[in-house]
């Protein structure tokens, strides 16, 4: 585990408890699912989304995260940071020395909770660094339950679609300015993506998958539209990144071993007024990077996903909201995809599966959340499809999703 007992020690001259005398976790009691790693000051970083941590306890009424203060909005942390035990989901937040606690009350101290805190934002923007878990003194810390409940592990790199990004719009029933574009949030939280409610989070926890989201807003293979935006990573430059904003270390590919990937990135290099890049320069980035995950991955199955033409089409009275301008820029995106399958094929990348979603899952994914991004209800239906896929490919059976690491 990534947490360590020592850092009880390291701030106990400024830790004072919120509620009751505090027990620090231990290591053994934490679990994490992500693409985290420990700074020099021994904290947990959660960076990309969807990635967690849970702790497993007993004999406590409450249990608190302690953070770094990294200077987020206390009341917009809902947007970053969701925490949870069980059905108590309402946590409250409060500054302190330097850290940013968060606890969750009115627990039952005769039961064992597990707690789970999960990034559910955007790759840059901020990093969570977990310090580490309180709960009563007399509480007790029992062996972390794994966030999963087999030995399954799935990796899907994309883009903001991957990432999440808008979901929690829904054009049909509420206005862009309200939920999009919030004007001081009307006392809410300005939070209009909820990672946990990505396709990606959504298939690992019905097939019960550990889940890597490597996804980053913007992004595209070469990034041919966002060229003139340095600050804004193509796939195969964020995909060597612990964190985000490139202040951890490079990433060690040994820590995490997916047996299938999800490679859902490209459609940004089609995207609104600069032309196509070149067909052969291209495709040849996206086979160069389906050779490295072959490389790192020995066996790794490859799903090269792309999403159908229904899903990108504006609803009546959205028409600015369109992904692509034109049926040019998809047909082009749907050509350099099926060339791209083939040359992979024939390049003797036998491990790569093509897949585009099928039309009716599009009509699904374009009940639209924010600025042409899919509604939750959208990542239903696209997960949903690629339970199904991974299925047959994989032959992952259904498990049951009331796993106790969830919901307990």
């Amino acid at each position: 585990m990534r947490c360590k007992s020592t850092l009880s020690i390291f701030l106990s001259a400024v830790i004072t408890a919120s509620a009751a005398p505090a027990k620090a976790s231990l290591a053994s009691s934490v679990s994490t699912e992500g693409r985290l790693y420990t700074d020099e000051y021994s904290r947990t970083a959660l960076s990309w989304p969807y990635s967690r941590a849970s702790v497993h306890f007993q004999g406590s009424s409450w249990v608190t995260a302690v953070l770094e203060d990294s200077g987020f909005d206390t009341h917009n942390l809902p947007a970053a940071i969701s925490f949870s035990a069980g059905t108590v989901r309402d946590y409250e937040a409060e500054r302190e020395g330097g850290l940013l606690k968060l606890t969750l009350r009115n627990l039952d101290p005769a039961r064992a909770w597990t707690a789970v805190m999960t990034k559910v934002d955007e790759s840059d923007d901020g990093e969570v660094l977990l310090h580490r878990f309180e709960i009563h003194e007399h509480g007790s810390f029992l062996d972390a339950l794994p966030l999963v409940a087999t030995d399954r592990k799935l990796e899907v790199i994309g883009d903001s679609i991957a990432v999440g990004y808008g979901n929690l719009g829904n054009l049909e029933d509420r206005t862009m300015s309200d939920i999009c574009f919030p004007h001081g949030c009307g006392g809410k939280p300005c939070q209009i993506t909820d990672a946990s409610q990505s396709f990606a989070a959504l298939v690992g926890n019905q097939l019960q998958a550990a889940v890597h989201v490597t996804a980053w807003s913007a992004s595209g293979m070469t990034n041919a539209h966002f060229g003139a935006v340095p600050t804004i990573p193509n796939v195969g430059e964020f995909y060597e990144w612990y964190d985000g904003k490139r202040r951890g270390p490079a990433y060690d590919f040994d820590a995490f071993t997916p047996q299938v990937i999800v490679q859902a990135a490209g459609l940004n290099d089609f995207r609104v007024s600069k032309p196509a890049p070149d067909i052969h320069v291209w495709s040849s980035v996206y086979i160069q990077f389906l050779k490295k995950l072959t490389v790192l991955y020995p066996g790794v199955r490859i799903i090269m996903l792309q999403y159908p033409a229904s899903a990108l089409q504006a609803i009546a009275g959205h028409e600015s909201e369109l992904w692509l301008d034109t049926p040019a820029q998809y047909a082009q995106y749907d050509s350099y995809m099926r060339q791209t399958s083939a040359a992979a094929q024939a390049a003797g990348l036998s491990n790569i599966v093509y897949h585009k979603l099928d039309e009716g899952t599009g009509s699904e994914v374009r009940q639209h959340g924010c600025v042409g991004h899919p509604s939750i209800a959208g990542h239903k239906a696209m997960a949903v499809e690629l339970i199904h896929l991974l299925q047959q490919l994989m032959g992952w059976d259904h498990v049951p999703h009331h796993h106790p690491s969830v919901s307990a």
